[in-house]
């Protein structure tokens, strides 16, 4: 945590009611998955989102890993779980933790007290974010703590996530992989499926399908004996033939040599 002493009563943001985002550039001291993020509200009720980034650059948030949406009734401190274990960072790692809040007047809770540690930042926008509340003699740290837990997994089972209706993307396995690794998924019709892998600064370094399916379970062996280790994510896209709506998944995989 950032924040030393916790919920202040102190607030930040607009004089009217009106969206504003909150940001807190956490570093990992050693490799693991953000189990869950704690929120400090000091007031209530709120509706709220939560997004986490793997980059921060130039006051920018990028590579989103997961986001989750809910309601506060009052002030105090909410933890927001994140089962998903799509948000796994390496040792040293930057990451970024954001938290939206919807039509409300100084809405972000702060800790004023103590010593600023500089990593918290503020977003009228939710895309470009200011440090300002870092350095006024007024601000402070904002009220978001991240929970990292340090057993990476290992991956599932092969067979143990079955997946044969619907549109759906598997956990790749082994997770961590050294150097190859299965992905699964299953599509509820025939249609066009594009699976491709893509390094943390968004680029494009695979593309696993690109091709029209039938419908049922899928399997594809990524080898990525000539990529470099860390943090990869992988999406699928799947646009059905007789256009239907088009889908999405995203899963986040650690290449570990």
């Amino acid at each position: 945590a950032y924040d030393e002493l916790g919920i202040s009563g102190w607030g930040w943001g607009f004089s009217n009611p009106q969206d504003i985002w909150g940001g807190v550039l956490f570093t990992t001291a050693e490799a693991g998955t953000l189990a869950a993020v704690d929120l400090g509200f000091r007031e209530g009720p709120m509706n709220f989102t939560v997004e986490v980034y793997a980059n921060f650059v130039n006051n920018t948030p990028s590579g989103l890993v997961d986001s989750v949406s809910g309601q506060i009734s009052q002030a105090g401190w909410y933890t927001v779980d994140l089962p998903g274990g799509n948000a796994v960072f390496g040792s040293n790692q930057d990451f970024f933790v954001a938290l939206k809040i919807v039509n409300h007047r100084f809405a972000l809770s702060y800790d004023h007290d103590g010593v600023h540690s500089g990593r918290s930042y503020t977003s009228g926008n939710g895309i470009t974010y200011f440090n300002t509340i870092s350095t006024d003699p007024n601000g402070g740290d904002l009220n978001i703590r991240a929970r990292i837990k340090t057993s990476v997994p290992t991956g599932i089972q092969d067979g143990a996530h079955p997946i044969a209706t619907g549109f759906e993307l598997a956990q790749n396995f082994p997770n961590p992989f050294n150097p190859s690794t299965s992905i699964q998924f299953a599509l509820p019709e025939r249609g066009h499926a594009l699976l491709q892998v893509f390094n943390l600064l968004g680029e494009t370094v695979a593309t696993l399908v690109d091709e029209e399916l039938s419908p049922g379970e899928h399997r594809i062996q990524w080898d990525a004996r000539s990529m470099p280790s860390g943090v990869y994510f992988y999406r699928l896209s799947f646009t059905p033939a007789g256009g239907g709506q088009p889908r999405q998944q995203v899963r986040k995989m650690m290449l570990m040599k």
